[in-house]
């Protein structure tokens, strides 16, 4: 494996990890190819073990993780529309991964939602 991807996935997952613990963020979502999966178990058990997290397969190629420090941050988690189609579910979904609602407005402008 390539140790500039090593690098980057490691970056990723230790950044959302640290937002999770200091309470700026109740919950992460990381999007990765499945081929690195072995790799994101072998890091977090390592170096994040008081971070929860769940593995699901979303095709073929890909494969989301999801960070979170409380358990019902998983309940929540399980009630988030897979694919948002409204305001609501955009801010719901930003809002359970810790965006402001300045930053989630700027993103529903961007996508020509407001």
């Amino acid at each position: 494996m390539n140790d500039n991807i090593r690098f980057y996935i490691h970056a990723e997952l230790n950044m959302n990890c640290q937002w999770i613990k200091l309470g700026n963020k109740p919950l992460a979502i990381v999007q990765l190819q499945r081929r690195y999966k072995e790799l994101v178990i072998k890091y977090l058990n390592e170096f994040h073990p008081t971070i929860l997290y769940q593995i699901e397969i979303t095709n073929d190629e890909w494969l989301k993780v999801i960070l979170y420090q409380y358990n019902h941050m998983k309940l929540i988690y399980d009630y988030l529309p897979n694919e948002p189609n409204s305001i609501f579910d955009h801010w719901l979904i930003g809002k359970a991964c810790g965006y402001s609602d300045e930053a989630i407005e700027q993103y529903l402008i961007k996508n020509d939602y407001i």
